[in-house]
Formats: structure tokens, C-alpha cells, sequence
């Protein structure tokens, strides 16, 4: 009888509505107990009864719960679309203003501003000073590119923006004080592929919010065929668009149809604002909905941190230490001590050889030095070997660091050998705080390291490097020749102060405008670096 009325009771949805009272109360308090006889012959005659009173309650409970969960889950989705969906509608409508064909405008000073903004908006409370130094640093940014003409240097601008924001939505909503390098960059990457994992959350979103104000069975099948409009729209654009480059015959058909406007100029202009639109719709929202959801599952994930036994990473740490003090020796003593390369090469053949591979080496001993910090309990003997290995690993970065300036002596100053020597003193800085930290096992290495990285790259960014380049180059002509004249000329208008020194390269760089920049129809478009330095190509 027990086991019979167990299987009712499932059935029919009781344990759901006591969960917490012991089976024997539950019976008791719902039928009264059964002598043996009565559990028989109950069991002999009726039970047709019981299976066909089981089938019904089992059928009564299907049709009273099924629908509560998808009522629960439209319901939610039409909330979250009330409280995030103007702020991201607002935000797409931002992006697409700012980026629309527009490298280096003025606008992209005003995107990060708007961003931050409507952040403030949905996350109703600040973060501190950390908060403070993301916000200004994505601003000073969004400065950098409108006042830049460098595409190369705008495009790592870009690039800083979006590390930077995902880490300030990580920072917003995670207690990350205590989080090590691993687990920040982790975290940064799952914000930055949240809007492909949740790529139709908007739109589903969306249509229950416009299906919530109607009642009634057709609700369902409107909100479903919003749904599937919604989700078809960018599909249709995107297959238009690829259509109607494909095939003249179809692109003519388009342009009879919408009234003569060209394919693909204006309906090319159409589609990608309302991609841009779409797009800068759904980051904002995915982002600032799963954020909450995500920030509980980084919390929960616990970092494993001086568990393992020290005496492993004493052992291979000490064998990598030894050939690492040898190399570094050989480095101090032939290198930068007497300037003697081996018999055979020339100062650029050695530079270049050896260059990738200490940089390579100097990044695996910083990850090393990450890995035992955190994975293996606090040694001395450990320790000591570490500030061996940092110390090192500084004699191989300033090895690389020679091995590029006479690599640049001979072959000339470059955009990417610049950047690699900023890398380098990034580099050293990451050592030491890393270190540091290792060894004194303090907590907020990787904000340390944000914090310097950032203001490095800012002072970067801000010093146009192509000026620099354009300055070194012309320095070290020889007999006024400069090595790689086809590169200076190609470099951007951020040079130009320097090349205007030399008044024959100055011609020479104003053929390769064929309009004179500085000439902005588009206010959006306006670049204060080409706009100050247009002087200096009109003759």
C-alpha cells in the first residue's frame, strides 16, 4: 500500500507541495493507515480504479504545470526587455552614430562616454576607484582615435577599448580583488563571447515584452510570429545584400523595386546601418543581462592556490634556473659587455636571429612564474629560485632589447619594432609585479599589472608613434639618404611635423594625397590631427 500510494502521491504533485515533511507524516496525515486485510483486498478489486484515478491526476497535473513554466519564463523575458531593452536600443542607435563609415572621427570620443553613461544607467551603482580609472582610461581612448590618423595605431586603440570594457563589466559585477591573472582573463573572454552565446536572447526578449501586453490564446502564436520576424530580419539583410552582389539581373530587380535608389550604394548604406544597429543592441544587452548569472558562476568557481607540494616546482625550476644563469652570462659578457658577436654574423643577422626566441623564453618564464605562485605551496628555497629566474629573465629583455636597436640601427626605424620595445618595458614591469607578488604571495597582481599596462599604452598612443618613427629615420640618414624613404613618405599625417623639417620629403609626401585631408563634409568624420596638420600640405 505504501509503495502504491508513493506513486499516487508523485503523480499527482504532492511531494512539490510538501517537501520537507518525512514520508511516514505524509502518508499519515493524508489517508488514515490500512490494516492488512484492507491493503488486500484493495489491492485485489480495485485496481482499475487506483490506475485509472492515477492516470487522470498524472494527466491534471501535466496540464496544470506545463504551462506554468513557459508563462514564468515569457514573463521574466518581458522583464528583462523593460529594464535593459530602451538602454540598449539607445546604445545601438550610439554605436552605429559614432562608427558608421567613420575610422578616426570625432565621435568615437563621444562612444565610450555615451557607453559609459547608459552603464551607469543599468548597473545603478559604481565601482569604486578601480570603476573611475576604467571609465576615464576608455575615454582617453576614444581621444586617441580622433586624434590620430594612424589606422594602425586606431586599430590597437580599438582593440584596448574592448579588453578594457570587458574587463570594467567584470570588475562591475565580480568581487575580483582577490582573483588571480588566469582567472581575470578567463573572465574577460567569457564577457567578450557573451553576445554570441546569447545571440537570440534580444530578440526572443523583445517579442515576449510585445506579446505580454495581449492576452488570450492568440498571444502565443503572436509572440512566436514576432519572433521569427525579428530573427528573420537580419538574415533577410544579410542574404539581400550577398544576392544582390552575386547577380545583376537580381540587383536590377531591387533597384526597380525600391523607386530607382542604386544597389548597393544606398541600400548598402541601409544594411549596414541596421547591422551596426543590431549589433551594438545586442552586446550592450546580452551583456548587461547575463552579467549578474555569470558573475555568480565566477564567484562560485574557487581558485585552487598552494595546494601542490613546493618541492616539484623546486626541482624544475632549479634545472631551468641553471641554463638560464649560463645564458644570461654569455649575454652579459659577450653581448653587452664587449659588444663581440660571433664569428660569421653581422650585428642585424644575429639580432634577427635571436630576437623571436628570447621573447618567446621571457614569456614562458613569466607564465612559470604565474604557475608556481599560484599552484604550489610557499617554499623559501622556492622562492629564491624565482627572484634567480626574474633576474634572468630581466638580462634576456635587455638582450632583446639591444638585438632590436641594432636591428633598427641597420635597418631603420618601423611601427612594429617601436611596439615591440614598448612591449618589452611592459614586459619588465609585468615581471617584477608578478614576482613581487609570487614571492610576498599578495593578492591584486593582475590589477597592478591593468593599471601599468594601460597608462603605458595610453602614453604610447598619445605620443603618436608615427612621429617618432618619422623623427628617428630622418635622424639617422646617411649622407641625407634616408634607408627606407618609401616608408617614412607612407606613414600617416601624424608625421607630418617631423617630415616638414625637410622640405624636399614634404613635397614628395604631398603627391601621395590626392585630396589635401582636413576637408570634412561630414561633421562626424572631423580628425583633429588631420585637421592641425593640413597646413602643412597645401603648398
Amino acid at each position: 500500500m505504501n509503495q502504491d500510494f508513493r506513486n499516487d502521491q508523485a503523480a499527482a504533485g504532492l511531494d512539490s507541495c510538501t517537501p520537507n515533511l518525512p514520508q511516514s507524516q505524509l502518508t499519515s496525515s493524508v489517508l488514515p493507515q490500512s490494516t492488512p486485510q484492507q491493503e488486500q483486498s484493495q489491492t485485489q478489486g480495485e485496481p482499475a480504479v487506483r490506475e485509472s484515478g492515477q492516470s487522470q491526476e498524472s494527466l491534471a497535473g501535466r496540464e496544470m504545470n506545463q504551462p506554468l513554466p513557459h508563462a514564468t519564463r515569457q514573463s521574466a523575458a518581458a522583464d528583462s526587455f523593460r529594464r535593459y531593452g530602451g538602454w540598449a536600443l539607445l546604445f545601438g542607435a550610439l554605436y552605429i552614430f559614432c562608427v558608421f563609415r567613420n575610422s578616426n572621427g570625432i565621435t568615437w570620443a563621444l562612444l565610450p562616454v555615451g557607453g559609459v553613461l547608459l552603464f551607469h544607467k543599468v548597473r545603478g551603482r559604481r565601482g569604486g576607484r578601480m570603476q573611475l580609472f576604467y571609465e576615464i582610461s576608455l575615454i582617453l581612448l576614444g581621444i586617441g582615435i580622433c586624434t590620430s590618423g594612424s589606422w594602425v595605431l586606431n586599430d590597437l586603440n580599438i582593440i584596448a577599448m574592448l579588453l578594457l570594457a570587458a574587463s570594467m563589466c567584470v570588475h562591475a559585477y565580480c568581487e575580483d580583488r582577490d582573483w588571480g591573472i588566469a582567472k581575470h582573463l578567463f573572465a574577460v573572454l567569457r564577457v567578450i563571447f557573451l553576445p554570441l552565446r546569447f545571440l537570440i536572447t534580444p530578440f526572443a526578449d523583445a517579442a515576449a515584452y510585445i506579446g505580454k501586453a495581449r492576452n488570450g490564446r492568440r498571444n502565443r502564436y503572436t509572440g512566436a510570429i514576432v519572433r521569427g520576424i525579428l530573427i528573420a530580419i537580419p538574415l533577410l539583410i544579410l542574404v539581400l545584400a550577398l544576392l544582390a552582389g552575386a547577380d545583376e539581373v537580381f540587383e536590377r530587380m531591387l533597384d526597380h523595386m525600391i523607386d530607382g535608389i542604386t544597389v548597393p550604394e544606398r541600400i548598402g548604406d541601409v544594411i549596414e546601418i541596421l547591422l551596426g544597429f543590431v549589433f551594438g543592441f545586442v552586446v550592450f544587452y546580452t551583456v548587461v543581462k547575463a552579467m549578474p548569472k555569470e558573475a555568480d558562476t565566477l564567484s562560485r568557481d574557487k581558485e585552487t592556490a598552494g595546494r601542490h607540494d613546493p618541492v616539484t616546482a623546486v626541482t624544475f625550476m632549479s634545472l631551468l634556473g641553471v641554463v638560464y644563469v649560463v645564458f644570461a652570462v654569455i649575454q652579459l659578457v659577450f653581448l653587452i659587455g664587449r659588444h663581440e658577436l660571433p664569428a660569421r654574423f653581422t650585428y642585424a643577422e644575429y639580432a634577427h636571429q635571436g630576437f623571436a626566441q628570447l621573447i618567446v623564453v621571457c614569456i614562458l618564464n613569466l607564465v612559470l612564474i604565474t604557475i608556481c605562485g599560484k599552484y604550489f605551496r610557499d617554499n623559501r628555497v622556492l622562492n629564491v629560485i624565482l627572484v634567480v629566474v626574474c633576474l634572468c629573465t630581466y638580462v634576456m629583455i635587455a638582450s632583446s632589447a639591444l638585438r632590436m636597436m641594432m636591428y633598427v640601427r641597420e635597418y631603420s626605424m618601423t611601427f612594429l619594432r617601436l611596439f615591440v620595445l614598448w612591449f618589452l618595458i611592459v614586459l619588465t614591469l609585468w615581471l617584477t609585479f608578478i614576482t613581487i607578488g609570487t614571492v610576498r604571495r599578495n593578492h591584486g597582481v593582475f590589477r597592478r599589472c591593468l593599471i601599468a599596462i594601460t597608462v603605458l599604452y595610453l602614453v604610447f598612443s598619445f605620443l603618436h608613434p608615427d612621429y617618432w618613427i618619422a623623427k628617428i629615420n630622418m635622424a639617422t640618414a646617411v649622407d641625407g639618404q634616408i634607408r627606407d624613404e618609401y616608408y617614412v613618405l607612407g606613414l600617416s599625417v601624424d608625421a607630418l611635423p617631423a617630415i616638414a623639417a625637410d622640405p624636399e620629403l614634404l613635397e614628395e609626401k604631398r603627391e601621395y594625397y590626392y585630396e589635401v585631408p582636413g576637408h570634412f563634409t561630414d561633421p562626424r568624420t572631423l580628425n583633429l590631427m588631420e585637421l592641425a596638420t593640413r597646413h602643412y600640405l597645401i603648398p
